[in-house]
Order: C-alpha cells, then structure tokens, then sequence
C-alpha cells in the first residue's frame, strides 16, 4: 500500500520548512510540500506540487471565496491525486499542525481503509451553527437549509462536516470528488468533501478511533488540543506526548517522555 503525505501551505519561513523536514515518515510513504507557486522559488531541493489559484479556477473548480483561504485548499489535493494517480492513501497536513512525538508512531498505528479519516465527524443536528452549512451547494438537488437530507438510492443522507487540518482520502475517493467538483459542486471542503462520499456510499471515519476498532475517543486529539482558533485567541499549548495540536505558530519543542 502506497502513501504519501502532502504539507499543505501557502507561504513559507524557517520554522514551516523545519517543521517539514522534521517529519519522519514510515517505510511505503513518499512526502512533499504542496505549496502556493509564489512562495515555491524558497523551497530549496525539496520536492514540490506547486500550485496557482487561477490555474485551478481555469480548471473549472468553483470557490466559496477569493483564493484557496477559506474553504478551497482542496482543489490543489485533489490536482496532484490526478496528476500521480498511484497512491491508494493521501495524507494532507496543513503547515500549522503539529504532532508531539514520532510521526511515525502516528502514521504506523492507522489500519483504517475508510475513503476518508478526519477530526471531529458530525452532521448538522450535532452542530447546527456551524459556519459553513450554507456554502454545501449540489447541482440536481434543491438548495435550501443545511438541515436538509439528500437521497442517496433509496436512503437519507444528512450533510456531514469534519474538522480538515490533518486528514486522509483514499485514491477512489479523490477520483470521485474531483469529478464532482468539476460539475458544479461547490462548499467549504470540511462540508462538502465528507458529505459527497457519503452521499456515494463511501466511508467517512473518525481519526481520532484510530485503529479501526480500538475505540478510545480522543486517541490522537481532544478539543483542547486540536481546534479551529479565531485571530486573538490564545493558541493551543502542546504539553501531552504523542498528541495533535492545531494550530502552531512558529516554533514548539516536541516532547519526549
């Protein structure tokens, strides 16, 4: 089984490329910066998937906003599993997550074959004033309330969100949501991704259960230490061994009991 890991940024210093370079991954992983085109030219011999959000646009994939920030980094994602069609996993991390301790005892202990491993899975009656219900738009289907179920063959689908600082996709599942952005779909991806695979009958999971099957919530992550943090807001501080933490800025120590 084929992985690679792709670090999501869209500006570089010497603290995001550090934190890149000290990723240790797994044997049968590749890894490489998926990064903004303006900010590739300080990238040095890394390897590298540049990418333009024009070029994207070009491609026929429609954004909430003006740029990949908020709700479109992953149209870049999915431009490179198109491009390098032979990995079975996707890792995406974006430049301010951090993990206290060995990456690879992150990566080692996932078994899961979901089409997509994500934080915090949830549909709408679990959070209803979440900000980016409304940006979930599927040509063919009516548009109207987040609240909405969509039919998938005979079953009620409720719109889905999980929480994307770190996630993984599987090879078909980026095939297919490619296809549908492409028609027409549009949505904040911590919406739209999760919901279109259900809709398509693939699985969504929590990576936070990880291994499949151990069921201890919060096994990689809490809401202390892996959260959405507004301009102001104290940042998470990473104090607990081999835990994810999002976001952080600049430097930390990572911790070794």
């Amino acid at each position: 089984m084929l992985q690679i890991l792709l670090f999501l940024t869209h500006r570089l210093d010497d603290h995001i490329l550090d934190r890149f370079d000290n990723i240790a991954i797994p044997s049968g992983f590749d890894r490489r910066l998926l990064v903004d085109a303006a900010a590739a030219g300080s990238c040095g011999q890394r390897n590298t998937f540049p990418f333009q959000f024009s070029e994207l646009i070009k491609t026929g994939y429609r954004p909430i906003a003006a740029g990949v920030i908020p709700g479109s980094n992953h149209f870049p994602v999915l431009e490179f599993c198109h491009a390098f069609p032979r990995y079975d996993y996707i890792w995406v991390m974006e430049y301010d997550v951090a993990f206290t301790g060995d990456w690879r005892t992150f990566f080692s202990a996932i078994q899961s074959r979901a089409d997509l491993l994500s934080a915090f899975p949830r549909t709408f009656a679990d959070e209803p004033d979440w900000y980016w219900w409304s940006t979930l738009h599927i040509p063919g289907r009516n548009r109207s309330r987040p609240a909405k179920r969509y039919r998938a063959s005979s079953r009620p689908v409720a719109p889905m969100a999980t929480f994307n600082p770190i996630y993984r996709v599987s090879r078909r599942a980026a095939a297919y949501l490619r296809g549908r952005f492409l028609e027409g779909c549009i949505g904040h991806h911590e919406v739209a991704m999760p919901t279109l695979l259900n809709l398509a009958g693939m699985s969504v999971e929590d990576l936070g259960t990880a291994p499949a099957g151990c069921g201890v919530a919060g096994r990689w992550y809490t809401r202390e230490t892996f959260r959405y943090v507004a301009p102001g807001h104290p940042l998470p501080v990473p104090r607990l061994h081999n835990m994810l933490y999002h976001p952080v800025k600049d430097f930390f120590p990572i911790l070794i009991p």
